[in-house]
């Protein structure tokens, strides 16, 4: 579950890269489509880090708000389903406006993708893989709600 959950964390950064070079090259709004879906790759990525961040030092107040807001995440075969959905929005960017960076755009998507593929493979296929598959549960169970690390 460590490998995965750091190769995810890379992933994250891929994407949220991506997203901030085609809002970067793409200051002035020329195509407010490909701006809007960037900056959704932000806002995916970044949820998905903190919700991998949460399994290595668990915040309460974060867990709680992810949890409550995007509990989908906390089951592997959502998460995958969450992954395969984003990753079409970098394969739908505009490739012209990354020129050399086009590249990015393939990491990010195909990462995405197939960690998402991979990961509901997994689950139908070696369900006791993920037994353990706990939950983070600080900042839901306790009476102390405080940003604390574990």
């Amino acid at each position: 579950h460590k490998l995965i959950s750091f190769v995810l964390i890379g992933l994250c950064a891929a994407m949220c890269a991506l997203g901030v070079f085609v809002i970067m090259k793409n200051r002035t709004l020329q195509n407010f489509a490909d701006w809007f879906i960037a900056s959704y790759m932000i806002l995916f990525s970044v949820l998905l880090f903190f919700y991998e961040a949460t399994w290595w030092c668990t915040i309460g107040s974060v867990n709680k708000m992810i949890r409550r807001n995007f509990g989908f995440m906390y089951n592997v075969k959502g998460k995958a389903l969450y992954m395969i959905f984003a990753a079409c929005l970098c394969i739908g960017i505009n490739s012209s406006l990354l020129g050399k960076m086009d590249w990015l755009r393939y990491l990010a998507g195909i990462g995405w993708g197939a960690m998402g593929v991979f990961l509901l493979v997994l689950s139908y296929t070696k369900p006791a893989l993920f037994s353990n598959y706990y939950i983070p549960t600080r900042g839901l169970v306790e009476s102390n709600d405080a940003d604390e690390t574990v």
